[in-house]
């Protein structure tokens, strides 16, 4: 899982990265190789220097013209840079592989997001996670801002400025949602704020409507996130998290906070 494929024009199917089970998983491990089908069915593997191409997972590749540019990774956690971006490119004939230096305003450390080629070649980023330096420790936040970046010129810019209401919650003493602690969020939807169920094809995330703002409501391995897609009043916005967090509390047995 974590993996890209991408189909070109002349029926060769590139797979690039992806993991084998979950990070608490003994068997865990994240891939940096690319695995090529042929059109005719022969298959080629091509295994990576860490320096070239670190383990890569959750990232996006978008083919552009005769390369291939894969944007972002979840990796190891002491592989990891929040603040920076990264962007290789890969050849999808002699299949090396180059890291790109970008400029501009990026959008951090991403995984798990969606890219997108538009006809004057800028990729558009959107959804997916930021892994954040908080106190110290490494924090998943999803992402609400949408950003853009020039293929030819290599440089990022930001779309979006939502700035819209987010919260963590998390166990108290550092556990994870995980197993029997895993709470579904139709579980943790709200008892004494009136709201209107939104369809979410995620069976992950629920989304709501609370007076008239669309409320999504993710569960994570680490945190649970609940992110108000509009202006509620502060108010209003610290009894839904509170909610949440009661709920996820009764649920998990143990005491949760928000971060």
């Amino acid at each position: 899982m974590g993996a890209t494929s991408c189909i070109l024009p002349d029926g060769r199917i590139l797979y690039i990265g992806g993991e084998h089970e979950d990070s608490y998983d003994p068997d865990f491990c994240i891939y940096n190789d690319l695995v090529v089908f042929g059109p005719v069915g022969e298959i080629e593997i091509y295994g990576y220097a860490e320096e070239i191409f670190p383990p890569t997972d959750f990232h996006t590749a978008t083919v552009v013209d005769d390369q291939i540019i894969v944007i972002g990774r979840l990796g190891y956690q002491n592989a990891r840079q929040p603040g920076h971006t990264p962007v290789y490119s890969l050849d999808v004939y002699s299949y090396r592989i180059t890291e790109i230096q970008t400029i501009g305003e990026n959008p951090v450390w991403i995984f798990g997001h969606d890219a997108k080629l538009s006809a004057d070649g800028i990729i558009n980023v959107r959804g997916g996670e930021n892994i954040l330096m908080v106190g110290g420790k490494q924090k998943f936040k999803r992402r609400v801002e949408e950003f853009a970046l020039d293929v030819s010129s290599w440089k990022w810019q930001r779309i979006t400025n939502r700035n819209w209401f987010q919260a963590s919650i998390c166990q108290q003493d550092g556990g994870l949602y995980v197993l029997d602690r895993h709470p579904k969020p139709d579980d943790l939807l709200l008892s004494t704020i009136p709201y209107i169920v939104l369809t979410c094809e995620d069976r992950d995330t629920a989304r709501i409507v609370v007076d008239g703002i669309p409320v999504s409501l993710k569960g994570g391995v680490s945190a649970i996130e609940l992110i108000v897609e509009g202006e509620l009043p502060a108010e209003k916005s610290k009894r839904l998290v509170d909610e949440v967090r009661m709920k996820a509390e009764a649920i998990v047995g143990t005491r949760c906070i928000v971060e």
